[in-house]
């Protein structure tokens, strides 16, 4: 009998870790699921005591009794330690043993540890997935090495070591899987995480393979289903034979949660008329009190681990900047735990507060409803009172594109200027240097407020235009409004956006 486990054998979490286990669950339940293999958490075990690696790891789990610098230190010789260790042997001839080993064949290599996909592990995600591995055994040997060795990364462990963490355990198995080239791939949430909402499913999807959107790195197309309306929202741009692969996605995702009881998480791939299921997870933040944190956008910005002292710095240029351009669109109250914050060593935008922030622009939130605290006369009148609301702030956003450039150009002059003052004498105290530092800061937190309003803006022109064209190109056959548009999605400030408005004007 194998060491390795196929796709088809029963398997337990202590054996192969979180992430197998849901990929043989989903095969059992017949869902079309490339052939996986799963070298279990023996063979890790095994690879330590081998390679001599237990001492220290003992010494850096007992992170309590060394300094910060030594912890890393202990982890970067732990990391070379594995690297250049040497997969047991009969682990090496079991994966030969069951891989079909041909020429041009690729593999991904992935993590599957034993709390990676559980809801109190801090570290899900963070672990090292590698794709196209060639079918070899050298190559299959460094790529598990090398997804091991991603345990002990020096900002995963200075992170859990600042936060006294445990450092990343050892309980990892490893998922070797066929690759597949899918046109696009994705995630499905089957209840709506961001606004809890349970009537709504939520796809997200980027062209080619889908690594980029889980790590942050792809700003995915996004779409809605309703689940009473039985459709999707805003998808009449979408090709054809996605929207059925999204129709049989939607319904495995419906069966999925009878089967298992949970709101799920299935990531998944389609191409030659083939859907593939590459993963599923439990959703965990489904609590109607809690706020929901998402890196879209603000991970391909700010991808790292970020120190406390760092987000001293950052904190105040993010919040600050966007508090400056809805304060001048008529949002006087910024939201109490701010529109971004750092959880867990990275940045996030805080989706509840900016879903609140939108929802006041938006007809539905003023609708007079039974059972709020507040009495129906004063409902009513709010929703009077909407129009206004939208005209002032529309009004608010078309004098702030038009003043940004006198704005920006005043800001410059006194930015140049108030620089040369604020040049540092080697004389001067501590104190001194530390009210200049602050004053400088101040310059650049206004300089930021600029930038972020700019690029606001431009995406509000570009919308418009993306609205106009999709309307003007509706009854042509020979264009559309995606062709027209390439490259054209880019645009970093009010400039760029003015004259996308124009080449409009110049196209109606």
């Amino acid at each position: 009998m194998s060491l390795i486990f196929s796709l088809s054998q029963k398997v337990t979490l202590d054996e192969v870790g979180a992430k197998a286990l849901n990929l043989h669950r989903l095969h059992a339940f017949g869902y079309n699921v490339p052939e996986a293999w799963f070298m279990p958490v023996q063979a890790f075990r095994d690879f330590m005591a081998e390679n001599s690696l237990d001492g220290l790891y003992r010494e850096l789990k007992a992170n309590s009794r060394l300094s910060r610098n030594k912890a890393i230190e202990a982890a970067r010789e732990l990391r070379r330690g594995v690297m250049q260790g040497k997969l047991p042997k009969v682990w090496l001839e079991a994966l030969e043993e069951v891989l079909p080993l041909k020429a041009g064949a690729t593999f991904s290599v992935r993590s599957s540890s034993v709390n990676e996909d559980l809801e109190q592990n801090s570290y899900a995600g963070q672990y090292a997935s590698l794709l196209n591995v060639p079918a070899t055994p050298s190559a299959l040997e460094r790529a598990v090495l090398r997804v091991w060795a991603s345990q002990w990364s020096d900002e995963l462990v200075s992170y859990a070591f600042k936060n006294s963490m445990n450092i990343p355990g050892a309980e990892m198995g490893i998922v070797v899987q066929k690759m597949v080239q899918p046109r696009i791939a994705g995630v499905l949430f089957s209840y709506n995480p961001f606004t809890f909402n349970k009537n709504e499913m939520v796809l997200e999807y980027v062209q080619g393979l889908g690594e980029g959107l889980v790590s942050g790195e792809k700003t995915p197309e996004h779409l809605i289903f309703n689940r009473r309306e039985n459709s999707f929202k805003s998808a009449d741009n979408i090709p054809r034979d996605y929207l059925k692969a999204f129709d049989r996605l939607v319904q495995s995702a419906v069966a999925l949660e009878k089967k298992t009881g949970l709101a799920v998480d299935v990531e998944w791939a389609y191409g030659d008329d083939q859907l593939w299921f590459l993963q599923m997870r439990a959703i965990t933040t489904l609590g109607q009190n809690r706020i929901i944190w998402t890196d879209e956008n603000v991970g391909e910005v700010i991808p790292d681990i970020v120190t406390p002292y760092s987000w001293s710095i950052l904190e105040p240029i993010t919040n600050g900047a966007f508090r400056y351009f809805l304060k001048n669109v008529g949002v006087a109250n910024y939201p109490e735990h701010g529109l971004f914050g750092l959880y867990k060593g990275k940045v996030y935008l805080n989706h509840t507060a900016f879903n609140e922030t939108m929802s006041r622009f938006y007809l539905s939130h003023y609708k007079p409803r039974p059972g709020r605290s507040e009495p129906m006369v004063v409902q009513w009148l709010k929703l009077f009172l909407f129009p206004v609301r939208v005209l002032n702030a529309l009004g608010r956003v078309t004098w702030l594109a038009r003043s940004m450039n006198r704005r920006i150009d005043a800001h410059l002059g006194r930015h140049a200027a108030r620089l040369r003052e604020l040049r540092f004498d080697k004389k001067e105290t501590p104190r001194t240097a530390y009210t200049r530092i602050n004053a400088i800061m101040r310059l650049h937190h206004q300089t930021m407020a600029f930038h972020v309003s700019n690029t606001i803006l431009a995406e509000l022109y570009f919308q418009i235009l993306k609205k106009l064209t999709e309307s003007w190109c509706a009854t042509c056959d020979e264009v559309s409004a995606e062709g027209l548009l390439a490259g054209l999605g880019e645009a970093e400030s009010a400039r760029s956006g003015k004259a996308l408005w124009a080449i409009a004007l110049l196209i109606q």
